[in-house]
């Protein structure tokens, strides 16, 4: 015989009522609680005027900030607020007719970044990493420098 007793199917609701409810009780007690993430402080991006060397950079600066601060960046215009906030000149020449259309490209960051480097980024990338890769030399610098120069380029080629 069970302490609930097989004759009195009450006692046993009652008693599978109460286990639900301390079970329930247990997990609330051990759950934990999820605390507010501190989104990390970081510099902005560099202001770009335009110049093609360094507009993989920018971008890469901005999308850093995004990741790094999401609760700035909820939507997808946002993001790209934020990044034409660092155009000027010629970079700032070529979003103002989006801009003033209001052009779709500006509510999808992904299609932002993409006509951005078109216009900007380096059309043979890769060539230009594997050139660069065999014309590296160490000269002066720390291993350090050569290798980070040799990984960039490695990467893109």
């Amino acid at each position: 015989m069970t302490q609930f007793g097989t004759a009195n199917p009450e006692n046993m609701e009652n008693y599978i009522r109460a286990l639900e409810e301390r079970l329930l009780s247990l997990e609330n007690a051990t759950k934990v609680q999820p605390t507010a993430a501190k989104e990390p402080k970081l510099s902005n991006p560099m202001h770009f005027g335009g110049q093609r060397k360094h507009a993989r950079t920018f971008i890469l600066q901005v999308k850093n900030c995004i990741q790094a601060q999401p609760s700035r960046f909820i939507t997808e215009a946002n993001k790209v607020s934020f990044a034409v906030s660092f155009l000027s000149d010629v970079a700032f020449d070529w979003v103002s007719p989006y801009l003033e259309m209001n052009d779709p490209m500006l509510n999808d960051f992904p299609s932002f970044e993409k006509s951005f480097l078109l216009a900007f980024g380096d059309v043979d990338r890769k060539k230009h990493a594997e050139d660069a890769i065999f014309t590296l030399r160490q000269g002066n610098r720390p291993v350090a420098v050569l290798l980070a120069e040799f990984q960039k380029f490695a990467f893109e080629a």
